[in-house]
């Protein structure tokens, strides 16, 4: 995939390309981008569409930050759902990585995934996984199920991070909503809580 800056006049600025780029991507103040990009890989016998962050520097050159791949161990005893890469029907679709935004200060990145309703805080310089959380993975093993589904995460002025919950749609395809929670992560006492939220006036996914 291509990322290119062109300007409202039309004037073409800047192209760079990332291998497996797909949903989202944001640039930092400073001009670099941070974009996901799918990462497929075999493990034992299973073909398996995980996903990476990729930043994209000010001079155009991509280099490989993250990869869910070194952040979780990947069940082969799990029941994945294939069919999602058209490319080759039997890739087994993952983590699936769906949004990337700085946070305030620009120096890390938060992500969310669709599998195991997942938000993760990655260090933007070394790559390093602060924390993660989901339903049965990660740093908070004894906070409820909070989220749910996550499409996008955004670090607020005060520190709380803005969740949009996409909802159990999966499971529940007929009756999911979804809503935004402000959420925090607690990493030092492993805990996250939802300090308020706003479902919406009905059910809507």
């Amino acid at each position: 995939g291509w990322i290119a800056e062109v300007g409202f006049d039309g004037e073409f600025r800047f192209a760079a390309m990332v291998p497996g780029l797909h949903t989202d991507f944001e640039e930092r103040a400073d001009g670099r981008i941070a974009a996901l990009a799918w990462d497929l890989r075999e493990v034992g016998a299973w073909k398996v569409l995980g996903d990476k962050v990729v930043v994209v520097e000010t001079d155009g050159a991509p280099r490989t930050l993250w990869s869910a791949f070194d952040t979780i161990e990947f069940d082969q005893n799990g029941s994945w759902a294939k069919g999602f890469y058209v490319a080759d029907p039997d890739v087994a679709d993952w983590t699936h990585v769906n949004s990337v935004s700085w946070t305030q200060d620009g120096e890390d990145l938060l992500l969310t995934m669709t599998a195991f309703s997942g938000v993760a805080r990655i260090d933007g310089a070394l790559g390093e996984t602060e924390w993660l959380y989901g339903d049965v993975v990660g740093d908070f093993p004894y906070s409820p199920t909070v989220v749910s589904a996550p499409h996008s995460a955004e670090q607020l002025d005060d520190g709380q991070v803005l969740v949009f919950n996409r909802g159990e749609y999966s499971q529940h395809p007929l009756d999911a909503c979804s809503w935004a929670a402000e959420v925090t992560f607690d990493a030092e006492a492993h805990s996250v809580t939802e300090a308020a939220r706003w479902p919406g006036t009905e059910c809507l996914l």
